[in-house]
């Protein structure tokens, strides 16, 4: 559960630290300011919104950290969350690019199209990874070997 909060925050973070990608409102154009897709939420509830997801990513971070120094998170995990990071900055960045206000022709809509299509393709992998390992037995036959002692080998001690 928490590498699947982790997956999902990992995109509002991504969006909260790219920042605002609008057109500096000093510089004066004759071309009106346009957007591919207007903001989900903007000014302080914006702000609001990512700063709560930040928070609770370091939360859920600082879980995930704590179940595999005591040997609770299974290995594999770990692979279904840098597969996640695939999938949930290009998403984050997307979302930033798609809400700029730009004058003139916008960089948006491709972006947002290889994005859309970027997601498509690699989600449903991420999802069958992480639909593996949670089916996956955590027997001591199946566990890493390693200098480390795993919650299998606690337990297979005489």
């Amino acid at each position: 559960m928490a590498v699947a909060a982790w997956s999902a925050l990992l995109s509002v973070v991504t969006a909260w630290k790219v920042g605002s990608m609008d057109a500096d409102p000093s510089t004066k154009s004759a071309l009106p300011l346009r957007r591919v897709v207007e903001p989900v939420v903007s000014g302080t509830a914006e702000q609001a919104v990512f700063a709560v997801g930040a928070v609770a990513f370091g939360v859920v971070s600082v879980v995930i950290l704590v179940l595999a120094v005591r040997g609770r998170l299974n290995w594999r995990w770990w692979t279904v969350m840098a597969s996640a990071v695939a999938v949930a900055v290009p998403l984050g960045w997307g979302y930033r690019v798609a809400t700029a206000a730009q004058p003139g022709p916008n960089i948006g809509e491709p972006v947002v199209f290889v994005v859309c299509v970027w997601t498509v393709l690699t989600a449903p992998l991420v999802i069958r990874r992480a639909v593996t390992v949670h089916r996956w037995p955590s027997t001591a036959a199946h566990a890493p070997e390693g200098p480390w002692p795993g919650p299998t080998a606690r337990h297979s001690a005489p």
